[in-house]
């Protein structure tokens, strides 16, 4: 067994009832090194309690300016409380904002005008080409002549059974970058009526639907198989780019019923979307 000794210091101890705690000269003389005093905007100073306190109240007057901050742009009682539930973006960009795209004016006539263009009313435009629910009554039918021609391979113009025509919505291509490739585009339309804006079209391959003259083929957008998802026209920089099999371009001639489907969603066919709110002219028939 060791004989070594341990030595132990005595630290001496006094009771403090004013503070409320038991001491130690070692630890008055800590505190003393790093509690040092902070001067006030009175020209009084405070210990390290004190300074703690202002830190948190500092804290405090922060959150409180910044809050201000955000919800300062809203006006009345009730834009605070929907801007204290809705976030930030209410209050700094609010929906009544005035002095531009937001500003109507009701006419006398029952048309709704753009305040800064009183000439330009409410109106609709015309429909998109859509995927609709096999079935439906907004499904395209064409007659017997019109669909065997398509499934024949012959150059069809594209008008239904009831008179609908389809057609390009702009003469101009847009373009759109998909994973690295530039595709070119054009929205389509459906004409109330059948139009010389109307199609010709040709069933190629036993598979895509091609506008003629324009290296173009009738595609579903982003390929997602769903009623209410837009068909469009779109082409490559050549006829094979074009002519992707596997996906939105792929179509299958119904001749029972005369409908068009995507081969990967024969419950789905062409049809007419619905029209899109847009501003036409005072008077055009198209206002609403």
């Amino acid at each position: 067994m060791s004989n070594t000794k341990h030595a132990f210091t005595a630290v001496p101890m006094y009771s403090d009832d004013e503070k409320g705690f038991v001491g130690t000269s070692k630890h008055d003389a800590n505190v003393a090194k790093s509690s040092g005093s902070v001067t006030v905007m009175d020209g009084s100073t405070v210990d390290s309690r004190g300074r703690a306190k202002l830190h948190r109240l500092g804290a405090i007057a922060i959150s409180c300016a910044l809050v201000v901050a955000v919800f300062l742009p809203c006006s009345g009682f009730s834009d605070w409380i929907v801007g204290l539930t809705s976030g930030f973006s209410f209050c700094v960009f609010p929906t009544k904002s005035s002095g531009g795209g937001r500003d109507w004016i009701l006419n006398d006539d029952g048309t709704i005008a753009a305040k800064h263009q009183t000439d330009l009313v409410l109106g609709l435009g015309k429909p998109p080409m859509v995927l609709v629910d096999r079935g439906s009554e907004r499904q395209f039918v064409f007659d017997d002549e019109t669909i065997l021609a398509l499934k024949g391979g012959e150059y069809v113009t594209l008008t239904t059974a009831s008179g609908q025509g389809i057609g390009k919505k702009e003469t101009r291509e847009e373009y759109a970058t998909v994973e690295g490739y530039t595709w070119r585009y054009i929205e389509a339309e459906v004409h109330k009526n059948a139009t010389q804006n109307t199609m010709l079209v040709r069933y190629e391959n036993d598979n895509f639907i091609m506008v003629v003259n324009d290296n173009m083929a009738f595609d579903v957008s982003y390929w997602v198989y769903e009623a209410g998802n837009t068909v469009n026209f779109v082409g490559g920089n050549d006829i094979a780019a074009t002519k992707i099999a596997g996906g939105g371009r792929d179509w299958v001639i119904n001749v029972e019923d005369g409908t068009i489907s995507p081969k990967s969603a024969t419950h789905l066919a062409l049809g007419s979307g619905a029209s899109a709110l847009v501003l036409v002219e005072k008077g055009h028939s198209r206002q609403i």
